[in-house]
């Protein structure tokens, strides 16, 4: 055990090249981070594994296997964005886009999403400095001991894999990441949504219209979500219930 702990510095190092891929925070932003509440952090790391980790990822996997998940979901994350404007624009994200677009419309205008999908498109297609962040990081792979390089490049390859073989996976996890998004783009007022079936409806009247719509006219998918956002509240330590008594299981 204390050997494994010894090793484990490239891990650190490795995550911290992972957390700046895009440049490093600046210092405002850096101190916003730091004051935001627990549960909040809790649900940005979950919803960073389950969108896109292969299983998705199990807690028993070692650190070495969940790195080398999270390194390559940010691969495979990057190449799919890219390959849905190779050839014009995709109607695929346009419609990620606009229905991530309908909760801020209200603020900022209806022709919000149109301007999101335009800057995306002036994205630029070579990648290289990216790329070659993530080749350095897996650079620091190989300097490790071989059970570690070998748990990452298990974990890296499962999430390549799981892309290759599942061209769906984003329709896939659209609720689940809707749900997220909700709770992280409102976090400020998320906790006073009480009890659980106020933060239900808070949440179905923010995410897109088809999926509240099949929500709120099915009586076992609207329990269904009721219980899902249960869970994910549980997982990250945000109560449900009415201060002081106890919290109700129905939706």
């Amino acid at each position: 055990m204390k050997k494994r702990q010894q090793s484990s510095g490239w891990s650190v190092q490795a995550r911290a090249m992972l957390a700046n891929i895009d440049g490093q925070q600046d210092p405002e932003t850096a101190a916003a981070e730091a004051e935001i509440p627990d549960w909040l952090r809790k649900l940005r790391e979950i919803s960073t594994e389950t969108a896109w980790a292969a299983l998705p990822m199990n807690r028993s996997w070692s650190e070495a296997k969940r790195l080398g998940c999270t390194v390559g979901r940010e691969f495979v994350m990057r190449n799919w964005f890219l390959e849905q404007f190779e050839n014009g624009p995709s109607p695929q994200i346009e419609t990620l886009v606009r229905d991530a677009a309908r909760d801020l419309e209200p603020d900022l205008g209806a022709g919000i999403a149109d301007d999101m999908i335009q800057q995306l498109q002036m994205i630029p297609r070579d990648d290289k400095e990216r790329n070659s962040a993530l080749a350095r990081i897996l650079a620091l792979a190989f300097s490790a001991s071989v059970n570690e390089s070998a748990d990452f490049f298990d974990g890296f390859s499962a999430a390549v894999r799981k892309r290759a073989d599942d061209d769906e996976v984003w329709a896939s996890i659209c609720l689940r990441a809707s749900i997220y998004a909700v709770l992280e783009n409102n976090w400020q007022v998320i906790p006073d949504q009480k009890p659980l079936p106020a933060l239900c409806d808070f949440i179905l009247r923010r995410i897109p219209a088809r999926i509240e719509r099949r929500v709120r006219r099915d009586e076992m998918v609207r329990r269904a979500f009721g219980e899902n956002v249960r869970k994910v509240c549980n997982m990250v330590g945000l109560p449900t219930g009415k201060t002081g008594r106890p919290r109700k299981n129905s939706v």
